[in-house]
């Protein structure tokens, strides 16, 4: 007989194992702009995943949505603008504003740019 305490972590652990998304190369819906693509990675019911890629010189749009966004560099350099406070990071660095001012993101690098980007809840984020 499996003890009442073993029985509820085994059901909590296949609950978590059964929430399991991967996603991956090439997959994913992608928003493409001028110089710049964005591929959602994974969207929940509290989160959404982007993984940007952005051309020397290329700049996201000036966006605002509710709640908070994370970023990170994987590569490249950034200059990140929120609401009108310039951020430089480059790779490994991270940030995390609230999402209701308006940013946008530049690649100040000589090479292309790619970076994560966690916002939640995920709102309209890059939704149709």
């Amino acid at each position: 007989m499996i003890p009442h305490m073993q029985i509820g972590l085994f059901r909590k652990l296949t609950r978590f194992f059964m929430n399991v998304i991967i996603r991956r190369e090439g997959e994913g819906e992608v928003v493409e702009g001028r110089g710049f693509r964005h591929t959602v990675k994974v969207r929940t019911e509290r989160m959404v995943v982007i993984l940007t890629e952005i051309d020397p010189g290329a700049e996201t749009d000036f966006y605002e949505h509710e709640g908070e966004e994370f970023r990170f560099v994987l590569y490249g350099k950034l200059e990140c603008n929120v609401g009108g406070f310039i951020y430089e990071l480059g790779w490994r660095d991270s940030m995390l504003h609230t999402s209701a001012i308006p940013h946008k993101v530049r690649n100040i690098g000589k090479e292309k740019a790619i970076y994560l980007t966690v916002c939640s809840p995920p709102s309209n984020v890059l939704s149709d």
